[in-house]
């Protein structure tokens, strides 16, 4: 029977409602600037959430990886005191983050670690993970390192059955992971293609066509916009119109992707709330319920399922 797999525990797929695929909620990264290398603020996420669930959110996924300072004792205890279905991620970043185990590690040892976390339990924990990834290719290229990660991400899919979710600046790279995804013999249909957030139609098109998942996660985001060239709400809400006339609707999921406190309500940022207090009502003047409820619950519960 299919399930998706929380922090509390596996729970029925039809449980996990308006969902939030991209999220970063606790981590403590390593060779980081000290003003956002750290977040482990458990009341501070608390208030923030709250907004989210009084709008009727019930699952967020944390997306941060071992190599972000995966924070998995913080996560219980935010899934205990709020009632959210949180599901935890297994798996490395993308360099320069990759740590010095994982370089000399080879295909199946990093892919056996990810799978004991999966099937076995998160050290320190007794949870397991429900998600791979988020597993990143940098901007210019899928490095030798990069690709081991992706193929023992494949490899540890294939022996679970988790989804995996990959990063990408702006869809580039995304066809080259999952050409080495597909040469593993991973079912495209579990893996999301993450923060494809671009006004480029036609790429997005030829990533949708392969049958993954898109992540446009990073809504609300102006420094991405500026930074990576990445697309502001408005012309975000064109492209969605768009790839639903292409055909691509049910493969289409939204998030916010909130990496560093900056973007939090309590500091002036958008918080959680943007999404279903700013966005989606924007898109109601687009599109039907019926197509953005897929974005928001049945694309998310379908991409988690396993």
């Amino acid at each position: 029977m299919a399930k998706v797999r929380t922090v509390l525990g596996d729970v029925d797929p039809q449980e996990i409602g308006i969902t939030l695929i991209h999220e970063h909620l606790f981590y403590d990264r390593i060779g980081e600037e000290e003003q956002n290398r750290k977040f482990v603020d458990l009341e501070v996420q608390r208030k923030e959430l709250s907004g989210f669930q009084e709008q009727g959110g019930k699952c967020v996924v944390d997306q941060t990886t071992i190599d972000l300072g995966r924070q998995p004792k913080l996560l219980q205890r935010l899934a205990e005191e709020t009632g959210l279905h949180i599901i935890a991620s297994t798996g490395f970043y993308h360099e320069p983050w990759l740590p010095e185990i994982v370089r000399n590690a080879d295909i199946n040892q990093i892919a056996h670690q990810m799978i004991n976390e999966i099937d076995e339990a998160i050290e320190g924990v007794d949870f397991r993970a429900g998600l791979i990834g988020e597993i990143g290719s940098t901007e210019i290229g899928t490095t030798a390192q990069e690709e081991k990660v992706l193929r023992a991400a494949a490899r540890a899919h294939q022996a679970t059955g988790a989804p995996i979710s990959t990063h990408t600046i702006a869809g580039a790279e995304a066809l080259h992971q999952i050409a080495i995804l597909k040469e593993e013999g991973v079912e495209l249909q579990k893996v999301i293609i993450s923060h494809v957030d671009l006004d480029h139609v036609e790429h997005l098109c030829l990533i949708a066509e392969q049958g993954v998942f898109l992540g446009f996660d990073t809504i609300g985001k102006p420094r991405f916009r500026d930074e990576y060239r990445m697309t502001g709400d408005e012309i975000r809400l064109e492209v969605l119109c768009a790839m639903v006339k292409a055909g691509f609707e049910d493969q289409i999921l939204l998030s916010h992707d909130i990496s560093n406190p900056d973007y939090l309500s309590t500091n002036g940022g958008h918080g959680y709330i943007h999404l279903l207090g700013e966005f989606v009502p924007r898109l109601h003047d687009r599109l039907s319920e019926t197509t953005i409820e897929k974005f928001i619950i049945h694309n998310p519960r379908r991409a988690l399922e396993f």
